[in-house]
C-alpha cells in the first residue's frame, strides 16, 4: 500500500520559487494541463470522512477516476492520504458509503451543477452522487536531479499550480510503501517547503489548497462543515 506524505505551500511569483528549486537540484519534469470534477452527496457524505472522490482528465471523457482516503493529519500541516485509481476508487467509494448508512438505491440527480461532469461508470450508477466542483490546472513538475552532487532531496516531487480562477499553490509530496516511514517522510517535506520559502513572507497556518479555496468562495456550508469534522483544520 502506498501512501502519500504531502504539504501544500503558497506562492506568488512563479519565477523565484522555479529559480529556488533549480538552486536545490531540482529540475522540471513535466508540464501538463487537466480538469478535475469533484463529487459527494447531497449530504457530503465523502468529504466529511476526508475521502475525496475526482475525476481527473484533459476532458469528461478522458481521465481517470481516483480516491484520496484520509490518514490523518500532522500537527504541522502535512496530510497523508491513500490514493487509489481507476473503477477501483468507484467500488471504495461504495464501501464507504454502504458502510456509513447511505441508500444507495436512489437514482443520482441530474443535476450536475453546470460543471459539465463526466458520468459513472454502469456499476455504480445506483451511487447518489453528483458533482460540486471543477477547476483546471496547469501544473509545472519537478524532481530531483539525479546528477546533482547531493541527494539530499531525493524521493521529493514538487507541483507548482495555477488554476483557471489565477490562484497559485504549491504541494511537496513523498510517497512512501510503509506506515513507518510516515514520520521521517514528514520531516523531509517540512524541511524541503522551509528552504523554498525562506525569506518569504509566513504563512500562518497550513496554506490553503485549490479545494479549500473553492469550497471557501463557491460553497461555505460545506466548508464550514469540514471544519466542524475536523478535515480541514481552522485559520
Amino acid at each position: 500500500m502506498a501512501y502519500e506524505v504531502e504539504e501544500k505551500f503558497q506562492f506568488s511569483d512563479t519565477p523565484t520559487v522555479e529559480s529556488r528549486l533549480k538552486e536545490l537540484g531540482f529540475v522540471p519534469s513535466k508540464q501538463v494541463e487537466f480538469v478535475d470534477w469533484y463529487f459527494d452527496t447531497d449530504k457530503n457524505e465523502m468529504s466529511l470522512q476526508d475521502c475525496w472522490l475526482r475525476f481527473r482528465g484533459r476532458s469528461n471523457v478522458d481521465g481517470d477516476w481516483e480516491l484520496k482516503k484520509g490518514q490523518g493529519n500532522t500537527s504541522t500541516g502535512t496530510t497523508v492520504y491513500e490514493e487509489i485509481v481507476g473503477e477501483e476508487a468507484i467500488s471504495v467509494t461504495k464501501t464507504i458509503l454502504v458502510d456509513g448508512g447511505c441508500k444507495i438505491s436512489e437514482q443520482r440527480a441530474d443535476d450536475d451543477n453546470g460543471f459539465d461532469a463526466p458520468p459513472l461508470p454502469d456499476f455504480a450508477s445506483d451511487l447518489p452522487l453528483q458533482a460540486f466542483c471543477r477547476l483546471e490546472t496547469k501544473r509545472s513538475s519537478w524532481e530531483v536531479d539525479k546528477e546533482w552532487p547531493t541527494q539530499t532531496h531525493a524521493g521529493l516531487s514538487v507541483d507548482l499550480d495555477v488554476t483557471n480562477t489565477g490562484y497559485s499553490i504549491g504541494e511537496v509530496e513523498m510517497v512512501v510503501d510503509d506506515r513507518d516511514q510516515i514520520k521521517d517522510a514528514n520531516k523531509r517535506v517540512q524541511s524541503l517547503i522551509a528552504e523554498l520559502i525562506e525569506g518569504s513572507a509566513p504563512c500562518e497556518g497550513p496554506a490553503t489548497g485549490k479545494l479549500e479555496q473553492f469550497l471557501i468562495i463557491n460553497r461555505p456550508d460545506h466548508y464550514e462543515a469540514c471544519l466542524e469534522a475536523g478535515v480541514i483544520k481552522r485559520r
